[in-house]
């Protein structure tokens, strides 16, 4: 790999847009310039930290703000740090060094942050693995990473092998009769004394962090992210609020003063082994001082509580999520400090978009779009996505898209193919997995399995998963044009498509469907409302009324799930 080399300041793109020249311009906060990566010439943010050591750097400034909190705790930047000091020093004094790797493996709790920051602080990689992992997911992240160690939950520790390698190196939150050796971090932390966090500074190419796929579409892969991805991604989320209020004709130079004189504040309900956790949420507010509220699990009621007393303006959920925020009783709430609500994990439904301006007014609503593998690619908010609904904005002017036919050729402005995102965010590939890396990696270009279209203004509008869509019969099927269908009925509020084995067919397509309050919608009505719409082979073989769906951590529906609970 050949390091990166700064060169002239360069065009984010062709089409035009005043917002982005504005805020990319020489001199500007989100200049750009070119550095050379693996021999291809791509664009990075001038500004953008080094490495997750200097972003510790700066979390260092704002010592007495509160860094965390949740229902029952909250820490200052200051002790968070000191924490993570002193779990840097047990860490190096258990044998872990830099180039080595520690995984942890929690729900959304002060210790996750503090473990993450004490290793990657050492110089180690952080390997973030699912707290729902099964033994087996578990067993196979920790021996694909190779990693040396394991900052966990007694519980999920529990799952470890009797021959696990980082059963000689555990923390635990909490003390283990099975793991009597096991260190436990809230005895480490008593600690009167500690030095002063101390980060390594890494090279900008160096490996960041590795973070699994969420397995929905087949077994979880670990996703090399190095610190040049990671550190641009973290400034890509500043960049996109900044890009969104400057659309909307505000001074950039007024927010900017605003923002200095006041704490931001944001609301973590995202795990933080997923990028919408970590990187979206907790890597930008550590760089500006954000207070973080942090919900364990979700639950509504315990979100409106603290989304009233911590006075949030920020707010990002999945639909799943934002559709119980919209059912919860608010009347007695004060919600007037929320400013922003935007959509994670998967696209938004017109009706839930009206359902939120509806529930919200006055309040910005926003989605993206982005992977594991490819980091954040776009996002679009307020007035411009009520202009286009099915968008998810343009690309970021650090990322490079194409949209491809089935011979990776690119097709003419407009047509629908799958969507190849390149530039300096996208990962390095798949640890110790390079099959799986060919397959998904074409000229420096990541292949999403995300079929969409850029129209004649630059904006990308997604059209399905390659992945979600149902074979029957030699015809695809893209579940997302089935549920859009399914949620036009005026008793049907939630859907998910599916698709089941079929020995004559391949597959054969069926719909869960969360009923409108009050109603009781007929299958049979709601098959013959969809075959209005759409084609014939594309109504539903059956349609089955649930309370909800299965989810996975991300909070998608887990369509695998659906079609086991609907085998028959």
């Amino acid at each position: 790999m050949q390091s990166p080399s700064s060169e002239e300041q360069i065009s984010a793109s062709t089409w035009p847009d005043p917002a982005r020249d504005q805020l990319t311009a020489p001199g500007a906060p989100f200049e750009l310039h070119e550095i050379t990566l693996d021999g291809r010439r791509l664009r990075a943010f001038r500004n953008a930290p080094r490495s997750l050591g200097t972003i510790f750097q700066e979390a260092a400034c704002h010592g007495d703000r509160i860094c965390l909190t949740g229902l029952d705790y909250s820490l200052t930047y200051a002790e968070v740090l000191r924490r993570a000091a002193i779990l840097k020093g047990e860490l190096e004094a258990a044998g872990l060094a830099q180039g080595m790797r520690c995984a942890v493996a929690m729900h959304n709790r002060p210790e996750w942050v503090i473990g993450f920051i004490a290793i990657a602080a050492l110089g180690a990689t952080p390997v973030l693995i699912n707290y729902r992992a099964s033994p087996a997911e578990l067993a196979s992240a920790i021996a694909e990473t190779e990693s040396a160690g394991l900052i966990a939950e007694p519980e999920i520790v529990a799952r470890l092998a009797p021959d696990s390698v980082v059963r000689e190196r555990l923390w635990l939150t909490a003390g283990s009769d099975v793991f009597p050796k096991a260190a436990v971090l809230p005895d480490l932390f008593e600690s009167a004394a500690a030095p002063a966090l101390d980060p390594v500074i890494q090279e900008p190419e160096d490996e960041g962090v590795i973070i699994f796929t969420s397995g929905t579409s087949g077994h979880p892969k670990g996703a090399l992210i190095s610190h040049l991805a990671l550190m641009n991604m973290a400034a890509a989320i500043d960049y996109a609020t900044l890009y969104g209020a400057a659309q909307a004709g505000m001074d950039i130079a007024a927010l900017a003063k605003m923002a200095a004189q006041s704490q931001p504040s944001a609301m973590l309900v995202f795990p933080l082994f997923h990028t919408a956790g970590v990187i979206a949420v907790l890597l930008p507010n550590l760089r500006r001082g954000g207070k973080m509220v942090m919900l364990e699990r979700w639950r509504v009621e315990d979100a409106l509580t603290l989304l009233e007393r911590e006075k949030v303006s920020g707010f990002s959920g999945s639909p799943a999520m934002l559709w119980d925020l919209l059912k919860a009783e608010r009347k007695d709430r004060d919600l007037s400090s929320l400013r922003f609500l935007s959509i994670g994990g998967q696209g938004i439904s017109m009706r839930l978009l009206d359902e939120l301006r509806a529930g919200f007014p006055g309040l910005s609503v926003g989605i993206g779009y982005g992977q594991t593998e490819t980091g954040s690619v776009n996002g679009i908010s307020g007035a411009n996505l009520i202009q286009r609904p099915t968008a998810t904005g343009r690309p970021l002017p650090i990322v490079d898209l194409r949209i491809v036919d089935e011979e990776y050729a690119d097709v003419p402005p407009g047509e629908v193919g799958e969507i190849l995102v390149g530039g300096v965010t996208t990962m390095r590939g798949y640890c110790r997995r390079p099959a799986e890396t060919a397959e998904v990696m074409h000229d420096g270009y990541i292949a999403t399995g995300d079929l969409g279209r850029i129209d004649e203004d630059g904006y990308l509008h997604i059209s399905d998963r390659k992945k979600n869509i149902v074979l029957c019969g030699g015809e695809n099927i893209g579940c997302g044009e089935v549920e859009d269908a399914a949620v036009s009925h005026p008793e049907v509020e939630q859907a998910v498509a599916f698709g089941r084995p079929d020995d004559r067919l391949g597959e054969t397509l069926h719909l869960a469907i969360i009923p409108a309050d009050g109603c009781d919608p007929d299958p049979e009505a709601v098959q013959a409302h969809i075959g209005g719409q759409l084609a014939r082979y594309k109504i539903p073989r059956s349609v089955h009324r649930v309370d909800g769906f299965p989810m996975n951590a991300m909070g998608k529906a887990d369509r695998r799930a659906l079609a086991a609970k609907f085998k028959e």
